[in-house]
Protein backbone atom coordinates (compact mmCIF):
# COMPACT_ATOMS: atom_id res chain seq x y z
CA UNK A 1 0.00 0.00 0.00
CA UNK A 2 2.82 2.37 0.79
CA UNK A 3 4.10 2.06 -2.78
CA UNK A 4 0.72 3.10 -4.19
CA UNK A 5 0.45 6.08 -1.84
CA UNK A 6 4.05 7.04 -2.52
CA UNK A 7 3.40 6.99 -6.28
CA UNK A 8 0.19 8.99 -5.80
CA UNK A 9 2.19 11.59 -3.89
CA UNK A 10 4.79 11.66 -6.66
CA UNK A 11 2.02 12.04 -9.25
CA UNK A 12 0.59 14.97 -7.30
CA UNK A 13 4.04 16.59 -7.10
CA UNK A 14 4.50 16.18 -10.87
CA UNK A 15 1.25 18.01 -11.60
CA UNK A 16 1.92 20.77 -9.04
CA UNK A 17 5.48 21.24 -10.33
CA UNK A 18 4.17 21.51 -13.89
CA UNK A 19 1.58 24.11 -12.88
CA UNK A 20 4.18 26.17 -10.99
CA UNK A 21 6.60 26.06 -13.94
CA UNK A 22 4.08 26.39 -16.75
CA UNK A 23 6.02 29.31 -18.27
CA UNK A 24 9.23 27.27 -18.45
CA UNK A 25 7.36 24.33 -20.01
CA UNK A 26 5.90 26.65 -22.63
CA UNK A 27 9.18 28.42 -23.38
CA UNK A 28 11.20 25.20 -23.67
CA UNK A 29 8.45 23.34 -25.60
CA UNK A 30 8.48 20.42 -23.16
CA UNK A 31 4.74 19.77 -23.07
CA UNK A 32 5.27 16.26 -24.50
CA UNK A 33 7.88 15.46 -21.89
CA UNK A 34 5.71 16.63 -18.98
CA UNK A 35 2.67 14.82 -20.39
CA UNK A 36 4.68 11.60 -20.72
CA UNK A 37 6.07 11.93 -17.20
CA UNK A 38 2.57 12.37 -15.78
CA UNK A 39 1.15 9.54 -17.93
CA UNK A 40 3.95 7.17 -16.86
CA UNK A 41 3.18 7.93 -13.22
CA UNK A 42 -0.51 7.18 -13.80
CA UNK A 43 0.43 3.90 -15.51
CA UNK A 44 2.55 2.96 -12.49
CA UNK A 45 -0.37 3.69 -10.14
CA UNK A 46 -2.68 1.62 -12.36
CA UNK A 47 -0.30 -1.35 -12.36
CA UNK A 48 0.09 -1.18 -8.58
CA UNK A 49 -3.69 -1.00 -8.14
CA UNK A 50 -4.11 -4.05 -10.40
CA UNK A 51 -1.60 -5.98 -8.28
CA UNK A 52 -3.43 -4.89 -5.15
CA UNK A 53 -6.79 -6.11 -6.48
CA UNK A 54 -5.22 -9.38 -7.62
CA UNK A 55 -3.90 -9.89 -4.09
CA UNK A 56 -7.34 -9.06 -2.63
CA UNK A 57 -9.00 -11.55 -4.98
CA UNK A 58 -6.50 -14.29 -4.13
CA UNK A 59 -6.90 -13.58 -0.41
CA UNK A 60 -10.69 -13.75 -0.67
CA UNK A 61 -10.67 -17.02 -2.65
CA UNK A 62 -8.27 -18.73 -0.23
CA UNK A 63 -10.17 -17.55 2.87
CA UNK A 64 -13.57 -18.58 1.47
CA UNK A 65 -12.22 -21.96 0.37
CA UNK A 66 -10.72 -22.50 3.84
CA UNK A 67 -14.05 -21.69 5.53
CA UNK A 68 -16.05 -23.86 3.12
CA UNK A 69 -13.72 -26.85 3.51
CA UNK A 70 -13.82 -26.43 7.30
CA UNK A 71 -17.65 -26.46 7.31
CA UNK A 72 -17.71 -29.56 5.11
CA UNK A 73 -15.25 -31.39 7.39
CA UNK A 74 -17.23 -30.39 10.51
CA UNK A 75 -20.48 -31.65 9.00
CA UNK A 76 -18.89 -34.95 7.86
CA UNK A 77 -17.23 -35.50 11.25
CA UNK A 78 -20.39 -34.50 13.11
CA UNK A 79 -22.45 -36.89 11.03
CA UNK A 80 -20.06 -39.73 11.88
CA UNK A 81 -20.19 -38.86 15.61
CA UNK A 82 -23.97 -38.62 15.59
CA UNK A 83 -24.29 -42.01 13.88
CA UNK A 84 -22.03 -43.59 16.52
CA UNK A 85 -23.98 -41.82 19.33
CA UNK A 86 -20.78 -40.23 20.65
CA UNK A 87 -22.50 -36.79 20.74
CA UNK A 88 -26.11 -35.71 20.66
CA UNK A 89 -27.77 -33.34 18.20
CA UNK A 90 -27.86 -30.38 20.62
CA UNK A 91 -24.12 -30.57 21.23
CA UNK A 92 -23.34 -30.73 17.51
CA UNK A 93 -25.68 -27.82 16.73
CA UNK A 94 -24.14 -25.69 19.50
CA UNK A 95 -20.62 -26.52 18.30
CA UNK A 96 -21.51 -25.70 14.68
CA UNK A 97 -22.94 -22.28 15.53
CA UNK A 98 -19.99 -21.60 17.85
CA UNK A 99 -17.59 -22.22 14.95
CA UNK A 100 -19.79 -20.08 12.68
CA UNK A 101 -19.55 -17.16 15.15
CA UNK A 102 -15.76 -17.50 15.24
CA UNK A 103 -15.56 -17.37 11.45
CA UNK A 104 -17.83 -14.31 11.43
CA UNK A 105 -15.20 -12.55 13.54
CA UNK A 106 -12.41 -13.85 11.31
CA UNK A 107 -14.15 -12.26 8.28
CA UNK A 108 -12.81 -8.92 9.49
CA UNK A 109 -9.49 -10.03 8.00
CA UNK A 110 -11.04 -9.44 4.57
CA UNK A 111 -10.80 -5.72 5.35
CA UNK A 112 -7.18 -5.96 6.50
CA UNK A 113 -5.79 -4.58 3.22
CA UNK A 114 -8.21 -1.65 3.24
CA UNK A 115 -7.36 -0.89 6.87
CA UNK A 116 -3.64 -0.88 6.01
CA UNK A 117 -4.38 1.49 3.13
CA UNK A 118 -6.23 3.92 5.41
CA UNK A 119 -3.51 3.78 8.07
CA UNK A 120 -0.81 4.48 5.47
CA UNK A 121 -2.74 7.43 4.03
CA UNK A 122 -3.18 9.06 7.43
CA UNK A 123 0.14 7.98 8.90
CA UNK A 124 1.61 11.49 8.78
CA UNK A 125 -1.45 13.01 10.46
CA UNK A 126 -1.39 10.32 13.15
CA UNK A 127 2.33 10.95 13.70
CA UNK A 128 1.67 14.68 14.02
CA UNK A 129 -1.06 14.13 16.61
CA UNK A 130 0.90 11.52 18.57
CA UNK A 131 4.38 13.00 18.25
CA UNK A 132 6.11 15.88 19.89
CA UNK A 133 5.42 18.47 17.20
CA UNK A 134 2.65 20.03 19.25
CA UNK A 135 4.65 19.87 22.49
CA UNK A 136 7.53 21.85 20.95
CA UNK A 137 5.36 24.88 20.31
CA UNK A 138 3.11 24.35 23.34
CA UNK A 139 -0.16 24.28 21.41
CA UNK A 140 -2.71 21.67 20.52
CA UNK A 141 -2.95 20.67 16.86
CA UNK A 142 -6.35 22.33 16.62
CA UNK A 143 -5.06 25.61 18.03
CA UNK A 144 -2.11 25.35 15.67
CA UNK A 145 -4.39 25.06 12.66
CA UNK A 146 -6.71 27.84 13.79
CA UNK A 147 -3.80 30.20 14.37
CA UNK A 148 -2.51 29.64 10.84
CA UNK A 149 0.88 28.28 11.91
CA UNK A 150 0.15 24.64 11.21
CA UNK A 151 0.99 24.75 7.55
CA UNK A 152 1.95 21.49 5.89
CA UNK A 153 4.73 21.76 3.33
CA UNK A 154 5.75 19.30 0.62
CA UNK A 155 8.57 18.82 -1.74
CA UNK A 156 8.15 17.42 -4.31
CA UNK A 157 11.25 10.69 -20.54
CA UNK A 158 9.72 10.31 -23.23
CA UNK A 159 10.98 12.90 -25.66
CA UNK A 160 8.66 14.78 -27.98
CA UNK A 161 9.29 16.32 -31.34
CA UNK A 162 10.99 19.65 -31.65
CA UNK A 163 13.21 18.98 -28.63
CA UNK A 164 16.87 19.78 -28.30
CA UNK A 165 19.18 16.82 -28.74
CA UNK A 166 22.11 15.94 -26.50
CA UNK A 167 24.51 17.60 -28.88
CA UNK A 168 22.74 20.90 -28.43
CA UNK A 169 21.20 20.90 -31.89
CA UNK A 170 17.52 21.62 -32.28
CA UNK A 171 15.63 18.61 -33.60
CA UNK A 172 12.30 18.52 -35.37
CA UNK A 173 13.00 21.55 -37.55
CA UNK A 174 16.18 22.76 -39.17
CA UNK A 175 17.45 26.31 -39.28
CA UNK A 176 16.87 26.29 -43.04
CA UNK A 177 13.18 25.58 -42.47
CA UNK A 178 12.88 28.61 -40.20
CA UNK A 179 14.99 30.98 -42.28
CA UNK A 180 13.44 31.49 -45.71
CA UNK A 181 15.47 31.93 -48.86
CA UNK A 182 16.67 35.53 -48.89
CA UNK A 183 18.94 35.41 -51.91
CA UNK A 184 16.98 38.13 -53.62
CA UNK A 185 17.35 40.47 -50.62
CA UNK A 186 20.04 43.05 -50.21
CA UNK A 187 23.12 42.05 -48.25
CA UNK A 188 22.10 44.33 -45.41
CA UNK A 189 18.65 42.75 -45.19
CA UNK A 190 20.15 39.25 -45.00
CA UNK A 191 21.48 39.89 -41.48
CA UNK A 192 18.19 41.22 -40.12
CA UNK A 193 16.76 38.57 -37.82
CA UNK A 194 13.91 40.59 -36.36
CA UNK A 195 12.10 43.74 -37.37
CA UNK A 196 9.15 45.73 -36.05
CA UNK A 197 7.17 47.79 -38.54
CA UNK A 198 4.72 50.36 -37.20
CA UNK A 199 3.76 48.14 -34.26
CA UNK A 200 1.09 49.24 -31.81
CA UNK A 201 -0.14 47.26 -28.83
CA UNK A 202 -2.70 47.72 -26.09
CA UNK A 203 -4.26 45.30 -23.65
CA UNK A 204 -7.86 44.27 -24.42
CA UNK A 205 -9.08 45.33 -20.96
CA UNK A 206 -7.48 48.77 -21.23
CA UNK A 207 -9.22 51.28 -23.43
CA UNK A 208 -7.21 54.29 -22.26
CA UNK A 209 -4.40 54.02 -24.79
CA UNK A 210 -1.62 52.01 -26.34
CA UNK A 211 1.26 50.57 -24.32
CA UNK A 212 3.47 50.54 -27.43
CA UNK A 213 3.12 53.15 -30.15
CA UNK A 214 4.50 53.09 -33.69
CA UNK A 215 7.47 50.87 -32.82
CA UNK A 216 9.99 50.55 -35.66
CA UNK A 217 13.08 48.54 -34.86
CA UNK A 218 15.56 46.21 -36.58
CA UNK A 219 17.68 43.61 -34.81
CA UNK A 220 20.70 42.21 -36.66
CA UNK A 221 22.36 38.82 -36.37
CA UNK A 222 25.18 38.41 -33.84
CA UNK A 223 24.51 41.69 -32.07
CA UNK A 224 23.89 42.59 -28.45
CA UNK A 225 20.87 44.85 -28.04
CA UNK A 226 19.57 46.61 -24.94
CA UNK A 227 16.09 48.02 -24.47
CA UNK A 228 16.24 50.62 -21.72
CA UNK A 229 13.25 52.03 -19.90
CA UNK A 230 11.41 52.50 -16.65
CA UNK A 231 9.61 49.65 -14.90
CA UNK A 232 6.09 49.22 -16.24
CA UNK A 233 6.95 51.00 -19.48
CA UNK A 234 6.18 48.07 -21.79
CA UNK A 235 9.61 46.43 -22.13
CA UNK A 236 8.41 42.95 -21.14
CA UNK A 237 5.41 43.38 -23.43
CA UNK A 238 7.82 43.95 -26.31
CA UNK A 239 9.55 40.61 -25.66
CA UNK A 240 6.23 38.78 -25.41
CA UNK A 241 5.30 40.19 -28.81
CA UNK A 242 8.54 38.69 -30.18
CA UNK A 243 7.55 35.31 -28.70
CA UNK A 244 4.08 35.68 -30.26
CA UNK A 245 2.53 35.31 -26.80
CA UNK A 246 0.79 38.64 -27.48
CA UNK A 247 -0.58 39.76 -30.83
CA UNK A 248 0.02 43.22 -32.27
CA UNK A 249 -2.94 45.58 -32.22
CA UNK A 250 -1.52 47.21 -35.35
CA UNK A 251 1.59 46.74 -37.45
CA UNK A 252 3.71 43.71 -38.28
CA UNK A 253 6.65 41.81 -36.82
CA UNK A 254 9.03 39.89 -39.09
CA UNK A 255 11.31 37.04 -38.05
CA UNK A 256 13.97 36.34 -40.69
CA UNK A 257 11.97 38.50 -43.13
CA UNK A 258 8.89 36.32 -42.69
CA UNK A 259 5.77 37.32 -40.78
CA UNK A 260 5.97 36.14 -37.17
CA UNK A 261 2.36 34.89 -37.29
CA UNK A 262 3.34 32.37 -39.98
CA UNK A 263 5.50 30.40 -37.53
CA UNK A 264 4.18 27.83 -35.09
CA UNK A 265 4.86 28.26 -31.39
CA UNK A 266 7.27 25.31 -31.47
CA UNK A 267 9.28 26.85 -34.32
CA UNK A 268 9.56 30.12 -32.43
CA UNK A 269 10.53 28.57 -29.09
CA UNK A 270 13.02 26.21 -30.73
CA UNK A 271 15.04 29.19 -31.96
CA UNK A 272 14.26 31.89 -29.42
CA UNK A 273 14.95 31.33 -25.73
CA UNK A 274 13.44 33.59 -23.09
CA UNK A 275 14.75 34.09 -19.54
CA UNK A 276 12.50 35.95 -17.13
CA UNK A 277 13.57 37.94 -14.09
CA UNK A 278 11.78 35.48 -11.80
CA UNK A 279 12.46 32.41 -13.93
CA UNK A 280 11.80 29.30 -11.85
CA UNK A 281 14.15 26.48 -10.93
CA UNK A 282 12.85 22.95 -11.12
CA UNK A 283 12.75 20.68 -8.10
CA UNK A 284 15.71 18.65 -9.43
CA UNK A 285 19.51 18.56 -9.56
CA UNK A 286 21.55 21.42 -11.02
CA UNK A 287 22.41 19.25 -14.03
CA UNK A 288 18.75 18.36 -14.60
CA UNK A 289 17.82 22.04 -14.32
CA UNK A 290 20.44 23.07 -16.86
CA UNK A 291 19.65 20.30 -19.36
CA UNK A 292 15.88 20.62 -19.05
CA UNK A 293 14.21 20.21 -22.43
CA UNK A 294 17.05 18.19 -23.96
CA UNK A 295 15.89 14.80 -25.22
CA UNK A 296 18.92 12.83 -24.00
CA UNK A 297 19.81 14.92 -20.97
CA UNK A 298 21.24 11.98 -18.99
CA UNK A 299 23.97 11.51 -21.62
CA UNK A 300 24.64 15.20 -22.19
CA UNK A 301 28.36 15.89 -22.53
CA UNK A 302 29.58 17.19 -19.17
CA UNK A 303 32.37 19.09 -20.93
CA UNK A 304 29.81 21.16 -22.85
CA UNK A 305 27.81 21.64 -19.66
CA UNK A 306 30.90 22.83 -17.80
CA UNK A 307 31.93 25.21 -20.59
CA UNK A 308 28.52 26.88 -20.68
CA UNK A 309 28.48 27.00 -16.89
CA UNK A 310 31.86 28.76 -16.93
CA UNK A 311 30.53 31.16 -19.53
CA UNK A 312 27.75 32.11 -17.10
CA UNK A 313 30.24 32.29 -14.19
CA UNK A 314 28.29 29.60 -12.33
CA UNK A 315 30.86 26.79 -12.46
CA UNK A 316 32.90 28.20 -9.59
CA UNK A 317 30.13 28.20 -6.97
CA UNK A 318 28.72 24.88 -8.23
CA UNK A 319 32.16 23.28 -7.78
CA UNK A 320 32.15 24.34 -4.13
CA UNK A 321 28.95 22.37 -3.45
CA UNK A 322 29.45 18.89 -2.02
CA UNK A 323 27.63 17.10 -4.84
CA UNK A 324 28.52 19.69 -7.48
CA UNK A 325 26.17 19.35 -10.47
CA UNK A 326 24.23 16.56 -8.75
CA UNK A 327 23.16 18.91 -5.94
CA UNK A 328 19.38 18.91 -5.55
CA UNK A 329 17.89 22.40 -5.71
CA UNK A 330 14.50 24.04 -6.11
CA UNK A 331 13.12 27.54 -6.38
CA UNK A 332 12.99 27.75 -2.56
CA UNK A 333 16.47 26.38 -1.93
CA UNK A 334 18.77 28.33 0.38
CA UNK A 335 21.94 26.66 -0.88
CA UNK A 336 22.41 29.30 -3.57
CA UNK A 337 21.71 33.03 -3.80
CA UNK A 338 19.28 34.82 -6.10
CA UNK A 339 22.08 35.88 -8.45
CA UNK A 340 23.35 32.29 -8.63
CA UNK A 341 19.84 31.10 -9.48
CA UNK A 342 19.75 33.62 -12.32
CA UNK A 343 23.08 32.31 -13.63
CA UNK A 344 21.72 28.75 -13.69
CA UNK A 345 18.62 29.96 -15.56
CA UNK A 346 20.76 31.74 -18.17
CA UNK A 347 22.91 28.61 -18.55
CA UNK A 348 19.73 26.56 -19.03
CA UNK A 349 18.77 28.86 -21.90
CA UNK A 350 22.22 28.85 -23.52
CA UNK A 351 22.58 25.07 -23.38
CA UNK A 352 19.95 24.87 -26.14
CA UNK A 353 22.22 26.96 -28.40
CA UNK A 354 19.46 29.40 -29.39
CA UNK A 355 19.64 31.80 -32.32
CA UNK A 356 18.07 34.62 -30.30
CA UNK A 357 18.33 35.06 -26.52
CA UNK A 358 15.79 37.27 -24.75
CA UNK A 359 16.71 38.44 -21.26
CA UNK A 360 13.95 40.10 -19.24
CA UNK A 361 15.78 41.74 -16.32
CA UNK A 362 17.53 38.36 -16.02
CA UNK A 363 20.65 39.81 -14.37
CA UNK A 364 18.85 42.10 -11.92
CA UNK A 365 20.19 40.27 -8.84
CA UNK A 366 23.81 40.33 -10.05
CA UNK A 367 26.38 43.02 -9.46
CA UNK A 368 27.72 44.82 -12.53
CA UNK A 369 31.03 42.89 -12.47
CA UNK A 370 29.33 39.49 -12.74
CA UNK A 371 26.91 40.81 -15.34
CA UNK A 372 29.80 42.20 -17.38
CA UNK A 373 31.74 38.93 -17.18
CA UNK A 374 28.78 36.97 -18.59
CA UNK A 375 28.29 39.26 -21.60
CA UNK A 376 32.02 39.39 -22.28
CA UNK A 377 32.17 35.58 -22.23
CA UNK A 378 29.25 35.36 -24.65
CA UNK A 379 30.97 37.77 -27.01
CA UNK A 380 34.28 35.88 -26.90
CA UNK A 381 32.96 32.31 -27.05
CA UNK A 382 33.00 30.96 -30.61
CA UNK A 383 30.02 28.63 -30.08
CA UNK A 384 27.82 31.73 -29.66
CA UNK A 385 29.17 33.58 -32.70
CA UNK A 386 25.69 33.67 -34.32
CA UNK A 387 23.83 34.48 -31.12
CA UNK A 388 21.65 37.59 -31.07
CA UNK A 389 20.93 39.00 -27.62
CA UNK A 390 18.01 41.25 -26.72
CA UNK A 391 17.92 42.25 -23.09
CA UNK A 392 15.73 44.69 -21.26
CA UNK A 393 16.84 46.57 -18.20
CA UNK A 394 16.35 49.79 -16.29
CA UNK A 395 20.02 49.88 -15.24
CA UNK A 396 22.62 51.77 -17.26
CA UNK A 397 25.58 49.57 -16.28
CA UNK A 398 27.59 47.72 -18.97
CA UNK A 399 25.84 49.42 -21.88
CA UNK A 400 29.23 49.76 -23.58
CA UNK A 401 29.12 46.01 -24.32
CA UNK A 402 26.00 46.47 -26.44
CA UNK A 403 25.93 47.15 -30.16
CA UNK A 404 22.59 48.94 -30.00
CA UNK A 405 20.72 50.67 -27.21
CA UNK A 406 17.00 51.34 -27.62
CA UNK A 407 15.16 53.64 -25.23
CA UNK A 408 11.47 52.99 -24.55
CA UNK A 409 9.64 56.01 -23.17
CA UNK A 410 5.90 56.73 -23.14
CA UNK A 411 5.32 53.83 -25.53
CA UNK A 412 7.72 55.14 -28.17
CA UNK A 413 11.10 53.61 -28.89
CA UNK A 414 14.21 55.41 -30.08
CA UNK A 415 17.66 54.09 -30.92
CA UNK A 416 20.80 55.54 -29.39
CA UNK A 417 24.32 54.27 -29.90
CA UNK A 418 25.75 55.49 -26.62
CA UNK A 419 24.23 56.73 -23.39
Amino acid sequence: MKYINREKGRNCNISLEALKNINIIKIFSTESHEYSKYANSLDTILNLQIKKEQFNLLHMIISKMFVTITYVLIILKGDALLRSNQIDGKTFTSFFFYINNIYSCVDILDYFVDICDIVEQYRHIIALLAGGACAKIGKSPFAMVSSGTGRVSGTGRVSGTGRVSGTGRVSGISHDELVPDMGSKKSGEKDVVLSFRNVYFRYPNRENGYVLKNVNMKIYRNTSNVILGKSGGGKSTLLKLILNLYKCSKGKIYLYNKLLNMYTSRQIFDHITYVQQDSKLLNATIKENMTYGISDSTNFDMLDLTNISKCCTSHEFISRLRKRYETHISNKTELITSSQKQKICIARALIRYPKILLLDESTSAMDKENERAIFQNLRRNSIFKDLTIIRITHKKANLDLSDNVFVLKDGYITRQKHI
